[in-house]
């Protein structure tokens, strides 16, 4: 038995004593207690230093793009958006998976595992978060990147509630024991959306500066593109 222990612990050398009590004791509701600590300890510095992006508490090297590239820029930028929320409901569907079917344990490594996706996930967020911020365009450009900036960081931000989340199931459950209730399925909806407002102003600038490069040049970037999402996902607790 102790091999073992000492076996699964040796991928959490680095991580907190709590994380490695859990595992080791594996208390009622081990899963969601384990996930809301990796959770905490892996994504909390990566949604602070998102927050801190937002407020403009710390500078990078600024890319520059040339008159001629900006609108081609934007749209890349755009794509990119769109492509970001894509595995988010997958990531989701998968550490519900990783919590066990009702009356069957979870999986640590299954837990363990999906919790880094999420923080390389986060990760990729800042990344085009900063590019968004750092960047030096022609001022014609400057209200869409402004529209841009923290848009889909403001939204995948309401992920940092997941560890709090499952607090609150924790202490559900065990009101329940307490009192004989039977066991409810819990969900938890994140919407993932642009609002219509500032969806109707990115059209409106997108379509502004694709009228103005039409008109100068012969050489047309194409259709100005859209973007709209509106995802709801579910994330299924069960006790």
């Amino acid at each position: 038995m102790y091999k073992e222990q000492i076996s699964i612990l040796k991928d959490f050398d680095n991580y907190t004593p709590l994380i490695k009590r859990i595992i080791i004791d594996k208390p009622d509701g081990w899963e969601h207690r384990l996930t809301a600590e990796l959770m905490r300890f892996l994504n909390d510095p990566l949604f602070r230093k998102l927050n801190d992006l937002k407020n403009g508490l710390y500078l990078k090297p600024s890319e520059n793009v040339e008159q001629e590239k900006a609108l081609n820029w934007i749209q890349d930028r755009l794509k990119e958006l769109s492509r970001i929320v894509a595995p988010l409901v997958g990531l989701l569907d998968r550490l519900t998976k990783s919590l066990g079917k009702p009356g069957e344990p979870g999986d640590i490594n299954k837990i363990h595992h999906v919790t880094k996706l999420i923080k390389e996930y986060l990760e990729h967020v800042i990344e085009f978060e900063e590019r968004i911020r750092f960047v030096n365009i022609p001022q014609d450009y400057q209200k869409t990147v402004n529209l841009l900036k923290n848009l889909i960081g403001s939204q995948i931000s309401k992920l940092s509630t997941i560890p709090s989340d499952l607090d609150e199931i924790l202490s559900l459950a065990n009101n329940q024991q307490i009192e004989n209730e039977i066991p409810k399925e819990i969900r938890k909806e994140f919407v993932i959306e642009i609002s219509e407002y500032s969806q109707k102003e990115l059209n409106k600038e997108l379509n502004g500066l694709q009228n103005k490069q039409d008109y100068g040049s012969s050489n047309s970037s194409g259709c100005v593109t859209t973007l709209i999402i509106v995802i709801g996902i579910i994330l299924f607790l069960l006790f």
